[in-house]
């Protein structure tokens, strides 16, 4: 599940940001045309793509932590003497740092597969 879902939200990266270098594709023949070099045009998309991923890596982890909050009263009299809520505070940061270096990352990689696509084109 863990691996469609990271190659779902890849697949939705590239097709943003492929459509916004086909929104901007006056502008990259431009800078090409200039003589700027493939990093100085693809980086922007790459920051813009980081950004998607750690919003959208923030989001779900709100959400989820919202539904987790509210549910936790029902979970405890659901598991009865196992103890496993509530998590501590060290898990939920480690799992929202391990969120946001995931969702980067995929971002990242999004954009820059996406960029590299369009300007080899």
């Amino acid at each position: 599940l863990i691996a469609f879902l990271l190659l779902q939200s890849f697949i939705m990266i590239t097709t943003i940001t492929a459509m916004k270098n086909l929104r901007k594709k006056e502008e990259v023949e431009i800078m090409q045309l200039l003589g700027a070099a493939d990093w100085f045009i693809i980086w922007p998309f790459v920051l813009e793509g980081i950004i998607y991923g750690l919003l959208g890596a923030f989001l779900g982890f709100l959400l989820s932590f919202v539904m987790l909050l509210y549910a936790t009263p029902a979970l405890i009299a659901w598991f009865g003497e196992i103890n496993l809520l509530p998590i501590p505070w060290i898990v939920v940061l480690a799992i929202l740092a391990a969120n946001l270096s995931l969702g980067m990352l995929v971002g990242a990689l999004g954009s820059f597969v996406s960029v590299r696509r369009f300007l080899h084109k």
